[in-house]
């Protein structure tokens, strides 16, 4: 078990004995698993060989359906070795009226 399947695997651990496992209503959602994306388009972290995807972005159940899409920009590299990875998501803006 790799670095990336240890930390993520901590991770879920900790949302069940919390309380917050996911599919609850108010757990957490990992969005990079919500859309289908070809294997390269999914790898965050690249060195030499070894390409993985070990980093992700999570929000709240009830702002699951807000989520537009999940991306890797392969161009940018954020961190050393890193990929950026960028969420899209819809908004409805309210006005607000003052007088």
């Amino acid at each position: 078990m790799g670095i990336s399947e240890v930390v993520m695997s901590a991770m879920m651990e900790h949302m069940v004995v919390s309380g917050t496992a996911l599919g609850t209503l108010m757990g957490p959602v990992i969005c990079n698993t919500l859309f289908m994306k070809q294997e390269a388009k999914l790898v965050t972290y690249v060195a030499g060989p070894v390409k993985r995807t070990v980093d992700y972005i999570m929000v709240q159940q009830e702002d699951k359906a807000k989520v537009r899409n999940v991306k890797v920009i392969s161009s940018e590299e954020c961190v050393l070795k890193h990929k950026l990875l960028v969420m899209d998501m819809w908004f409805k803006a309210r006005k607000s009226w003052h007088r």
